[in-house]
């Protein structure tokens, strides 16, 4: 059954076994040894690693969304990031709101909305990708304006993947609408998911998993 917002964005995930379906926020964060139960590859390059097994998936997504629109030039940003990395892009961001004049706690809470904490970020399991399409050298909400993100969003459950943070949805993932942000569930969640409108902390919720 449906759950609540409140509850959805607490839960914390019993199951963690199943690769695909692993839910990684504020309450549920990257289990320790994490990495040593899969194999990382290299996606155009060794500066760009995921997990081997949404490879093929993400470069099948790519291709067939550049095919179909040559203007679109989609192309993977971000995929992988140590905890080093994430620790240090989060601190990066609390000093940037810090220089604006709010305090640690505020400056912590604010950038966590944008850059996780190190173990709380996706980025840390090589499972979700972040995308760029024509015309954009950085990561902007205007990019849901584009053709190219039209498309990935009527496509994309097609290869397994979720618009991982929507919009309307904020409230429960704890971090803003980023139209970039693509997270590998398989195929069948992900026709669920965005043929519902919910995000993964709903669908992990509702099934109690």
């Amino acid at each position: 059954g449906t759950v609540s917002p409140a509850s959805a964005k607490t839960y914390v995930q019993k199951d963690r076994s199943t690769w695909n379906l692993l839910l990684v926020n504020d309450y549920n964060p990257v289990p320790e040894n994490y990495l040593s139960t899969f194999t990382m590859a290299n996606y155009n390059g060794a500066s760009k690693q995921c997990d081997s097994r949404i490879v093929e998936p993400l470069r099948k997504m790519l291709n067939d969304g550049n095919a179909a629109n040559a203007s679109f030039k989609l192309s993977a940003a971000s995929l992988y990031r140590t905890e080093e990395l994430q620790a240090k892009n989060y601190n990066n961001k609390v000093n940037y709101y810090k220089g604006q004049g709010y305090d640690q706690q505020t400056a912590e809470s604010l950038a966590a909305t944008v850059i996780k904490r190190p173990g709380q970020s996706e980025h840390n399991t090589g499972l979700c990708v972040d995308l760029l399409g024509a015309g954009y050298a950085s990561l902007e909400q205007s990019f849901e304006n584009t053709e190219a993100y039209k498309w990935l969003v009527e496509h994309c459950a097609e290869y397994g993947f979720i618009l991982r943070y929507p919009k309307d949805k904020e409230d429960i993932t704890s971090v803003i609408f980023e139209p970039w942000h693509y997270r590998y569930v398989g195929v069948e969640a992900a026709t669920e998911i965005m043929e519902r409108g919910i995000c993964l902390e709903e669908y992990i919720a509702e099934r109690g998993l």
